[in-house]
């Protein structure tokens, strides 16, 4: 799974288009639709978890860009941003991929089960990122 993300992010670095569908767990870059399938080696929950949490973390401090869109996860708006926030200059868009890239990778892998982490509600809020929240139909049933 990390590995596959490494990759992502270096194909995104170098201007790649990624594009992902949470709710039908695809992953598309550069036109290619990527199938990890087997190839994927699980990390543990904790470990998927984290990964999201640090996705998240880059996404809401990213920056906003031409191509807005309703993003399925709450960013801080450009005027909260810090002057390091600025200076990374992230792209919102390619961080918001990269994000849903990694739920979807988690729960492919099997790492990330909706029913470890909640046992009702349409929804999962992450304790220590209020404003990250999973919806239970991005995970696999």
């Amino acid at each position: 799974m990390i590995t596959t993300l490494t990759l992502l992010a270096k194909a995104v670095r170098q201007g790649r288009s990624l594009r992902c569908n949470l709710a039908e767990h695809t992953i598309t870059c550069h036109g290619t639709v990527i199938q990890p399938g087997t190839q994927l080696r699980p990390v543990t929950k904790e470990e998927s978890l984290r990964l999201i949490e640090k996705a998240y973390e880059t996404f809401r401090h990213s920056m906003p860009t031409s191509r807005t869109g309703d993003y399925p996860f709450l960013a801080l708006p450009e005027e909260e941003l810090s002057p390091d926030d600025i200076a990374a200059g992230v792209e919102r868009h390619s961080a918001e991929a990269l994000l849903e890239a990694t739920v979807i990778l988690a729960t492919l892998s099997g790492s990330l089960r909706y029913e470890d982490l909640s046992q009702n509600g349409w929804f999962w809020q992450c304790p220590r990122q209020k404003r990250l929240v999973l919806l239970r139909k991005w995970f696999i049933s």
